[in-house]
């Protein structure tokens, strides 16, 4: 496979929300836009879009923070408000926007400005801006608000991944209602009512209503079926009903889309088989006539832009592999089953959406289907080579460090391109492949560290699920523990309960001959680097995402400290720099340049009396430790010394950090705003480290 896989891939669509700082109902859609388009960072075994989706509430360099480049559609969300109309801020929103819609305009085929508005007197925004097009949220009750809001960006979105019709963008998509006619006809056509009535350009194809007398019957319905999204009305009697059967089994069969509407009321005797592997959603029809209609036809587009969206990456990542050793392959926009598998027995590589199928689906089908390799982009992608024997479990036994916190800054005066939700985000997928490729997670520090990121329950709740699927080959979640941390946690006993099965402590001991309990004292800073170094005698590999540059309990940053000590054990490490923080900040260490925001603390420090009687006494247990004389205790500590480290490291690998990535590779793990990417090149640089000859 070519080391630029994706260093030049355009994804088929990405997402900007844009909102006014203040406007707190802005923050609440952009949350449930990125938890829809995106991913469900609560849910990390649902199966997500995997749009990439970045927020915006702070319009300094709107175009340059924009990545135009990065997919072949970029979708600008902008959310207008009393906030938005009155602004007062330095920098004018209106100024900055009206530089976007003008590249929109000027770019119309690949770029999307879709204006929002949360008030009546958004035309006030700008007199200079056509927003006539834009969705009016104040008309709809509260209630409906949300609804509408997903309904009409997914139907936006859908349309960006077809081509252009007649000038226009519209959805070439007819929406195929199974139903059964015993009970479900009087539904099908209110369902058609409601597709009919959106005018989205989405039409709906009903036997009834859409098949003429004379017509040959079963070929009409088979090729509306092919060229449709098969919208599944499980009444009492849809499984018992022949033609119902056939026209599931065909949709399935040709690899449609499928949605699932549950419209049983009493019990049926016979639920068909393949009624499944696709989303479900329960039909609500009140007294009174409302129903949740409109939530099933945006169910309906959901599911078409995600299927139109998987096959379009897909197609790509396998496009650009450049691999002759590449056999053939199947993409699938849904998740394996053996109904749809090719019927002969070629070896095939198939791919299919993450996030991976457990063990329990995967032997099955691997039993079935033997001559077939099921995987999924990401795990397709970190492999250096596909040979006739795939290698999912390259980082078997291997304990990989996660060095991440949070980084107070990310969102400081306004959001630009990411919230702490995308840093959660992050520890999920980067953390979900590391356990299904057989790695053992490790994280340093006090398990009740953030109680707003909560990366430890995140983290176990991960585990737990996996565990479910995946039985003895998820371990657990290793946990170092710092004294007196230590203690507190051993006598924990809700704690260790909680966690039985999921994390396994590493409580280390008292380095020191006598005990203490103060966190902010000279002891706990030497407690802390003592496990720190216990921690790179077993750790295989580190990664560095975020990081806090204030409020450590040790003499300098721990995500800094623990880079020294990786590279002191020759441990290979990985730093994403998107997020920020002290990780970025190492980068530019790393590349020879000064850090302001380290140069900053490192000046605070010395100038601080506290801090000097601390690093004195720090001293005297570090020289008695480890023998560590102060030039080699100022060579981990100071500001100087350790830019002079991370230079000569750097330098001395010829501008790489040794970790099995190329330079250009490294480079783009320290700029990417893409979670696929920096995941990605994670586990490429994992598998090639440990597995050169592979």
């Amino acid at each position: 496979m070519t080391n630029n896989l994706l260093l030049t891939m355009k994804y088929p669509l990405s997402i900007y929300v844009l909102w006014h700082t203040n406007n707190y109902q802005g923050f609440e859609y952009a949350n449930t836009i990125f938890s829809t388009f995106s991913r469900d960072v609560q849910h990390p075994l649902q199966r997500g879009i995997g749009i990439p989706t970045y927020f915006i509430s702070n319009p300094k360099h709107l175009m340059e923070t924009i990545n135009w480049e990065e997919a072949e559609q970029t979708c600008i969300l902008f959310f207008i408000d009393e906030h938005m109309i009155i602004d007062d801020a330095p920098i004018k929103w209106e100024q900055e926007i009206l530089a976007v819609h003008k590249h929109c305009h000027n770019n119309q085929h690949k770029t999307l400005f879709y204006p929002i508005a949360t008030h009546e007197q958004a035309s006030q925004f700008s007199t200079k801006l056509n927003i006539s097009n834009r969705l009016n949220l104040y008309d709809f009750k509260s209630q409906e608000k949300e609804d509408e809001l997903l309904l009409q960006i997914a139907f936006k979105l859908s349309t960006r991944l077809y081509p252009l019709k007649n000038n226009e963008r519209e959805l070439p998509v007819t929406v195929f209602i199974s139903h059964a006619r015993q009970d479900g006809s009087n539904l099908a056509l209110l369902v058609k009512n409601a597709i009919d009535k959106l005018r989205f350009g989405l039409t709906s194809f009903i036997d009834v209503k859409d098949i003429g007398k004379g017509e040959n019957f079963e070929k009409e319905i088979t090729n509306a079926i092919t060229e449709s999204i098969f919208l599944v009305l499980n009444t009492d009697e849809y499984s018992s009903r022949e033609w119902c059967i056939k026209e599931i089994l065909y949709a399935k069969q040709h690899y449609c889309p499928i949605v699932h509407v549950n419209a049983t009321k009493n019990h049926t005797k016979r639920v068909f088989p393949y009624l499944g592997n696709f989303p479900s959603i329960k039909l609500q029809i009140t007294e009174t006539g409302n129903s949740n209609i409109k939530e099933i036809i945006a169910t309906v587009l959901l599911e078409t832009l995600r299927f139109k969206y998987h096959k379009k990456l897909n197609k790509t990542i396998v496009s650009q592999s450049n691999n002759d050793n590449i056999r053939s392959y199947q993409s699938l926009a849904l998740p394996p089953e053996l109904l749809i598998l090719n019927q002969d027995n070629q070896k095939q590589l198939l791919l299919y959406p993450d996030p991976p199928l457990g063990n329990e689906e995967l032997s099955i089908l691997r039993t079935k289907k033997p001559n077939i390799e099921f995987t999924t982009p990401m795990l397709y992608m970190s492999q250096t080579l596909i040979q006739e024997v795939y290698n999912e479990n390259f980082l078997h036994n291997k304990t990989i460090g996660l060095s991440i916190s949070e980084n107070p800054n990310l969102v400081k005066g306004g959001y630009q391109l990411f919230d702490h939700l995308h840093l959660q985000d992050a520890l999920v997928e980067i953390s979900r492949y590391l356990l299904v490729t057989g790695a053992n997670c490790a994280y340093g520090g006090d398990i009740n560290y953030s109680k707003e990121l909560s990366f430890t329950n995140i983290l176990s709740e991960l585990i737990a699920s996996y565990r479910e699927d995946y039985q003895d080959d998820i371990t657990p979640i290793i946990n170092h523990v710092f004294y007196p941390i230590s203690e507190f946690v051993k006598k924990d006993i809700h704690i260790r309960s909680k966690y039985k099965g999921i994390i396994d402590f590493k409580f280390h001991e008292n380095p020191l001959t006598h005990p203490f309990s103060d966190l902010e004292s000279p002891e706990a800073a030497i407690s802390l680097t003592y496990m720190r170094k216990k921690m790179f005698e077993q750790n295989d590999a580190q990664i560095f995402i975020a990081g806090k540059i204030r409020g450590y309990k040790g003499l300098i940053s721990g995500i800094l400290e623990e880079a020294y000590w990786a590279l002191k054990y020759q441990r290979p490490i990985y730093i994403v720099g998107a997020f920020g923080g002290i990780s970025a900040a190492l980068i530019q260490l790393f590349e020879g340049k000064e850090s302001p925001l380290i140069q900053e603390d490192s000046l605070e420090n010395y100038q601080n009396e506290h801090w000097n009687q601390k690093y004195t006494t720090y001293q005297k247990y570090a020289q008695e430790l480890w023998q560590e004389d102060k030039q080699m205790l100022n060579d981990r500590i100071h500001y100087d010394s350790l830019s002079k480290f991370f230079d000569n490291y750097w330098k001395q690998n010829d501008n790489n950090l040794n970790n099995g990535l190329s330079s250009e590779e490294n480079q783009i793990l320290f700029t990417s705003n893409n979670l696929l990417e920096i995941t990605r090149l994670i586990l490429k640089g994992l598998n090639n480290f440990f597995n050169p000859n592979k």
